[in-house]
């Protein structure tokens, strides 16, 4: 068995540490596709969508700048709760 991940193929990220390290004020998700359907756009991952659903998050938005902006404020304030800072408020919140 794998010490660092203990058989199950997953490690501790280093989100908390970053975030308490360095101030983070945007995360671009490079893997993560957005696609459009009619007028609105998604993220191209069935499982990503998932998880942002249960998170209470919204997964679908007016525009592809919208979706890169919301994604990186909702990551980069997951990453300062994560490492024990108050998440920031963003202008247009």
């Amino acid at each position: 068995t794998c010490k660092p991940c203990n058989g199950t193929g997953r490690t501790p990220g280093l989100v908390d540490t970053i975030f308490a390290e360095h101030p983070v004020t945007e995360v671009v998700l490079t893997d993560v596709e957005i696609a459009i359907t009619g007028s609105r756009y998604w993220i191209a991952s069935y499982e990503f969508n998932v998880a942002l659903m249960q998170a209470g998050w919204d997964i679908s938005f007016p525009s592809i700048e919208t979706a890169q902006e919301s994604i990186s404020q909702r990551c980069v304030n997951m990453g300062r709760r994560r490492a024990g800072l108050k998440p920031t408020v963003w202008g247009n919140s």
